[in-house]
């Protein structure tokens, strides 16, 4: 699939026509990470580092536990383990424009609400204004009691 961005500076993003989903971004392991892939077990994230889909996971509050290269790819930045909530982009925005905040958005959701989001779009807006619509998977990591313990 071919990825494609959106110009965004000084403007909401919009879609004229239908479009790809980007990537896709889902809940994928439960293990942290620290710089090139560290902190997984077993080689998780070299496996999932090799994947052309951009994944990440949070713990059960929402904040960045693992992050892929291509969810850097997708979203034009690096983001802060521990340090960031909800979601690896800069600023979110729905299909018709309007801005997404953060805790509403697919991956928030999924946290909130203990359950697995499917067939929605967003548009995640990069640190230098360009846009790249996705679709978002995220669904809800559990431990070995039934607790939920992120995406």
């Amino acid at each position: 699939m071919r990825r494609s961005a959106l110009d965004l500076r000084g403007r909401s993003p919009r879609r004229a026509e239908p479009w790809p989903p980007a990537a896709v971004e889902s809940g994928v392991g439960a293990h942290g990470r620290g710089q090139g892939g560290k902190g997984a077990p077993g080689g998780t994230a070299s496996l999932l580092d090799a994947l052309p889909t951009a994944g990440y996971t949070t713990d059960a509050n929402g904040r960045i536990t693992f992050f892929s290269q291509a969810a850097v790819q997708l979203s034009g930045r690096t983001p802060e383990i521990a340090s960031d909530s909800w979601c690896v982009t800069w600023r979110l925005y729905w299909p018709d424009g309007r801005a997404m905040a953060h805790d509403e958005c697919p991956m928030a959701r999924t946290l909130k609400e203990d359950r697995s989001i499917r067939g929605e779009e967003a548009i995640a807006e990069r640190p230098d204004g360009t846009g790249v619509p996705f679709m978002p998977y995220p669904t809800p990591l559990h431990d070995a009691a039934g607790r939920l313990v992120g995406q």
